[in-house]
């Protein structure tokens, strides 16, 4: 069976949001993401809690001002999620290393292979290379 589909700059934004949200890959990346974003923010408590301003004020207002500070740092997480995360993968597509993904592409599938075909060249890929396949309401996603 053999396919001819032409990418756009949606579809790439649908895998990416696919990989994060789905492989096991994009899981382990997005933890470490969100480990990392807890170790900045338990680095800025203890910074906070040794503030010179904070001396002598309480625990109350310190942990008042934490709990403000940590709602604002989680909702410009959700903004990068939401947001700038799609902005980078269109940027990628449009101006970046992933421009020549939007080219007309033929797949051929075959009992052995994937076989590609794009105006750049082309190429088999054994199915014994292929780590598995994935699909949404739009996309067939193939994961290598």
């Amino acid at each position: 069976m053999q396919v001819q589909v032409e990418l756009n700059e949606d579809d790439y934004v649908a895998f990416v949001r696919y990989y994060y949200a789905k492989t096991p890959a994009g899981l382990r990346a997005q933890g470490k993401l969100n480990l990392l974003g807890l170790f900045i923010f338990a680095l800025y408590a203890v910074f906070a809690y040794f503030d010179e301003r904070f001396s002598g004020q309480g625990l109350v207002r310190f942990f008042l001002y934490l709990g403000v500070s940590g709602i604002v740092l989680f909702l410009a997480y959700r903004l990068f999620l939401w947001y700038l995360r799609p902005a980078f993968a269109r940027y990628a597509v449009r101006f970046g290393l992933r421009k020549r993904m939007i080219t007309p592409t033929s797949f051929a599938f075959e009992d052995d292979a994937l076989s590609v075909k794009t105006r750049y060249g082309s190429g088999r890929l054994p199915w014994v290379n292929v780590a598995g396949a994935a699909q949404t309401d739009a996309h067939l996603f193939i994961l290598l």
